[in-house]
């Protein structure tokens, strides 16, 4: 079982209600405290001015994608 698995599971035993927003707040706390630009999904959704997707099935963003690799590569 995974780190992520056990620490799940020890909050369950303990009687914590752990959900599937639970967990996407720790890992959106977790990634924002590691640098990453955290942006709310309402703000980037498909048809908002701001949209980085066409529909929900685009389950990533490809110009963010397609910039960053851009960057890695002229740096190597």
């Amino acid at each position: 079982m995974s780190r992520n698995g056990r620490s799940i599971k020890i909050l369950e035993n303990k009687g914590m209600n752990v959900t599937e927003s639970t967990v996407e707040d720790a890992a959106v706390n977790c990634l924002g405290g590691l640098g990453y630009e955290v942006v709310s999904g309402l703000v980037i959704a498909p048809g908002e001015p701001d949209a980085e997707r066409t529909d929900y099935k685009q389950v990533y963003l490809s110009d963010r994608l397609q910039t960053k690799l851009k960057a890695l590569a002229a740096e190597a």
